[in-house]
């Protein structure tokens, strides 16, 4: 248990191996169990934020930011949100699986990634910084993204996605509504 600072847990092995973490909050099965060295963070959920290291972190849902073994500043809030994320920094994620829709495809060590619906997040295994996907599986697959809209994709570099199901088709174009009327 900790032997230097202040701490609040509650769930079985929550906070168990802290040792010098200050300012924590860890409510749930395991959250924040092997979280070592953490400071001013929150988990809240069966295993949220179960191997943190740095400082900063929130983690709201079941497996929610799983494994962040060298992030900081970092928000996931949903069940299994930015699950399996080792590295990366100032990232948000909302939503059921956002940041970890599909596992090979999972956020990892990207950051300044926003996230926000259900299965949200990249469309390759290649990380991303700088992104936003918004709606139900929203996806980015390039720098500088935005897809806004259930099931849009920007997948170009500096590539705007606005609408349901609108796919970006080359890098810097802005594709908009049902009938793909492109901007570049």
């Amino acid at each position: 248990r900790n032997t230097s600072g202040n701490i609040t847990s509650f769930g079985n092995y929550a906070s168990e191996r802290n040792v010098v973490g200050n300012n924590n909050v860890a409510i749930g099965v395991q959250a924040m169990r092997y979280s070592t060295l953490a400071n001013s963070c929150v988990g809240i959920g069966a295993f949220a934020l179960n191997q943190v290291a740095s400082d900063g972190n929130v983690g709201i849902g079941s497996y929610a930011l799983y494994s962040p073994s060298g992030t900081g500043r970092n928000t996931a809030v949903g069940k299994s949100g930015l699950h399996g994320f080792p590295s990366g920094n100032n990232n948000t994620s909302l939503g059921y699986s956002s940041g970890y829709a599909a596992y090979a495809y999972r956020t990892s060590t990207a950051s300044r990634q926003t996230l926000i619906g259900a299965m949200t997040g990249q469309a390759s295994a290649t990380q991303r910084d700088d992104v936003v996907a918004l709606g139900y599986g929203a996806l980015v697959d390039a720098n500088d993204t935005v897809a806004l809209g259930s099931g849009a994709q920007a997948l170009h570099a500096n590539a705007v996605a606005l609408g349901k199901g609108i796919v970006t088709t080359a890098a810097s174009q802005v594709a908009i509504g049902a009938t793909h009327v492109e901007a570049t």
